[in-house]
């Protein structure tokens, strides 16, 4: 027998025994593998496990804010910084003030930038006087410049509506002395360089490079 015969052979005993293995399903005489396994495994009938659903971690937004209505005819401001230094960002009302943005150094303590009352030249006292609403603190730190010429004193204030909340006399060389002040409630406050003089009695030379009164970093914050 040639092998083409063989293979023809073959393929047509696996046909016959397929036919017959279909044959003797339909009749009942051998079981399928499915139902026997099924017969194997019993099938669970108690209902199912019901599982609580877990909380979300996500946190509910908050409402956001109406926004800011612009009537017809109005520009809308920006929003105000929360702080400014006086005269660079916040001129005075009143008086006069002038700003250097150099630094200066007190009692061997280096600041940044500083104002004073007066200008160089023109007068030993003086003062400035700025709108302070909307701002609820004044920070500084007075005193007298180390490079002044003169052994320097300054008696210097600070008034608010009018009325004084602070006075103190400041020396050259020594440290100068902070200054906090609340201003919520008040309208305006006045900047006061009362009296100068030196301590060892002689005149007081007025440079051209500094000022009698210091007041170095001043600001005003929200």
């Amino acid at each position: 027998m040639s092998k083409e015969a063989r293979f023809w052979a073959v393929i047509s005993a696996v046909i016959a025994a397929v036919g017959l293995w279909v044959a003797l399903e339909q009749t009942g005489l051998i079981t399928p593998r499915k139902d026997r396994l099924s017969e194997r495994i019993p099938v669970s009938t108690a209902p199912a496990k019901q599982t609580k659903p877990r909380p979300s971690l996500r946190t509910s937004s908050q409402p956001t804010p109406p926004a800011t209505t612009v009537q017809p005819g109005e520009t809308q401001r920006p929003p105000r910084p929360s702080r400014r230094v006086l005269n660079q960002d916040v001129s005075p009302v009143a008086g006069t003030w002038y700003y250097m943005g150099r630094r200066v150094s007190m009692g061997g303590q280096l600041h940044e930038g500083w104002g004073s009352t007066g200008s160089a030249g023109n007068s030993l006292t003086g003062f400035a006087t700025f709108d302070i609403r909307g701002w609820s603190r004044f920070t500084a730190y007075v005193g007298v410049d180390d490079n002044h010429p003169s052994s320097l004193f300054v008696r210097a204030a600070i008034e608010l509506d009018g009325q004084p909340v602070w006075e103190e006399r400041v020396e050259k060389g020594q440290p100068p002395v902070e200054v906090d002040i609340p201003l919520a409630g008040h309208r305006t406050m006045t900047v006061r360089s009362l009296e100068v003089g030196t301590t060892d009695g002689l005149l007081v030379v007025m440079p051209f490079y500094s000022d009698h009164l210091i007041m170095a970093e001043p600001t005003l914050s929200q």
